[in-house]
């Protein structure tokens, strides 16, 4: 599901709101991530930080300028009410964003 929600938003097509749960996110974890008000976006950087990639290689990766990701990190950090990356993995593990 995950490739269709990218080709979506590369042709710039709007899908339901299901099409857009990221993938391989529990139920449990995916209240979370309603709740956070996270993005799939957001999440998929969240799990590239929390595998210590920099910006840089996260922006290689989603093929997305560093620009971006940086905008998504401080995002990311303001909804899980971290200040700084290693703080947002941690929170994001022990609340099972992770697994």
């Amino acid at each position: 599901m995950v490739f269709f929600g990218r080709l979506a938003r590369s042709a710039h097509v709007k899908l339901h709101d299901h099409c857009h749960e990221p993938a391989g996110v529990g139920n449990a974890a995916m209240e979370q991530v309603r709740r956070l008000g996270l993005t799939e976006r957001e999440l998929e950087v969240l799990r590239h930080m929390a595998n210590d990639a920099s910006n840089r290689r996260i922006a290689s990766v989603l093929f997305i300028s560093p620009k971006t990701v940086s905008v998504h990190v401080t995002r990311i950090l303001a909804k899980l009410g971290a200040s700084n990356r290693g703080e947002a993995a941690a929170i994001a593990r022990r609340i099972g964003l992770l697994d």
